[in-house]
């Protein structure tokens, strides 16, 4: 194993970088960590909306386009039309 790849395994284990990055500088190649923040991909909002019984409670998730096309659903519990939280 070269120095490089040591090194980046050690900061691996310290979650100080993600993956080695390699630049020009002078002639010389020189190894710069890349940050998790660098990295890291955006949260992912869900895509599933949620549903409340309002008579007992219950809790369902539906997604946008279900709830669109074919209105609210129906509470197994209490047979009551359910509202979505917002």
């Amino acid at each position: 194993m070269t120095f490089e790849m040591l090194e980046f395994k050690r900061q691996r284990c310290n979650n100080q970088t993600v993956a080695p990055r390699h630049t020009q500088t002078g002639g010389k190649k020189m190894t710069q960590g890349i940050t998790v923040a660098e990295v890291a991909k955006p949260k992912q909002t869900t895509r599933l909306r949620k549903v409340l019984c309002e008579v007992d409670g219950y809790i369902a998730r539906i997604s946008r386009s279900t709830l669109i096309t074919y209105g609210s659903p129906i509470c197994p519990a209490c047979n009551q039309a359910m509202k979505e939280v917002k």
